[in-house]
């Protein structure tokens, strides 16, 4: 199968390259240089923001093993907004083109390739969607509505069709951060499983609350940092599950069962 990936260069990105690579599949990858994840005079001189970075960057690579990425083309940032590579995507002709860390993804690749575009959201956008979902989740006391999700990218934040959605239970010594990793991880294992198994994606009848960059703030931030004080993540996530109603995922697989 012939799979673009649209992707970031940091050891997530690299991690989902080499595992698509090595089920097989003839990979061509772009990868966006890293831009600005915040408002730089937002967070300027913010210990926060680098003790928050660094803590999700540590959780992640201790898990992510890069051993032998194929080769990954580096790209400017914003470089599939408009038409600069489309005509390199029609000659390479994918089958699928995943979209895993880069930027936006704009009119004509959408229009070119629409109903072969899948997108992966950290978050279940029927209830949240946006920047930062699982972020939000966990700091308005819905830690039980964290997940991940692989849906059809279209013209909206997060609401095209749901392909799979993954939430599961962290274990008792889980941080905020190790179940984040995580999850990142389930990503990219489900992403590489859907070409073996595919449901058929099943529209958001519901939209959830909206997140932006905007909405990431040094306060909000100084709030989830003290919750992770006060409190472990379990126990905030059986709280949650005590207060909230469980999340009802479309399209439900494990990307750790056949």
């Amino acid at each position: 199968m012939r799979i673009l990936i649209l992707t970031s260069n940091q050891r997530r990105h690299l991690y989902l390259v080499q595992k698509i690579f090595d089920a097989g599949h003839d990979v061509l990858a772009w990868a966006e240089e890293k831009g600005k994840a915040f408002n730089d005079t937002k967070f300027q001189d913010n210990d926060l923001l680098t003790l928050h970075t660094t803590a999700l960057a540590n959780a992640t690579d201790a898990i992510l093993q890069v051993d032998n990425t194929p080769p990954i083309t580096i790209l400017a940032r914003g470089a599939f907004r408009d038409n600069t590579y489309l005509a390199q995507a029609e000659a390479f002709n994918p089958d699928y083109i995943i979209v895993y860390g880069s930027g936006i993804i704009g009119d004509p690749f959408l229009s070119t390739f629409k109903g072969r575009i899948i997108g992966s959201h950290q978050g279940l956008p029927q209830y949240f969607r946006g920047s930062g979902s699982n972020f939000f989740a966990f700091l308005t006391g819905k830690a039980n509505h964290m997940g991940i999700s692989l849906h059809h990218i279209d013209k909206g934040i997060d609401t095209g069709d749901i392909i799979a959605q993954y939430a599961p239970e962290p274990s008792y010594n889980d941080t905020y951060y190790s179940y984040s990793a995580k999850l990142i991880q389930a990503t990219i294992q489900l992403t590489v499983k859907i070409f073996e198994q595919q449901s058929a994606p099943a529209p958001l009848t519901e939209l959830g609350t909206l997140y932006q960059r905007k909405d990431f703030t040094p306060q909000v931030l100084e709030n989830m940092l003290q919750m992770t004080c006060q409190k472990s993540f379990y126990g905030w996530y059986q709280d949650a599950k005590s207060t909230n109603a469980q999340p009802t995922l479309i399209n439900p697989i494990d990307p750790l069962v056949d």
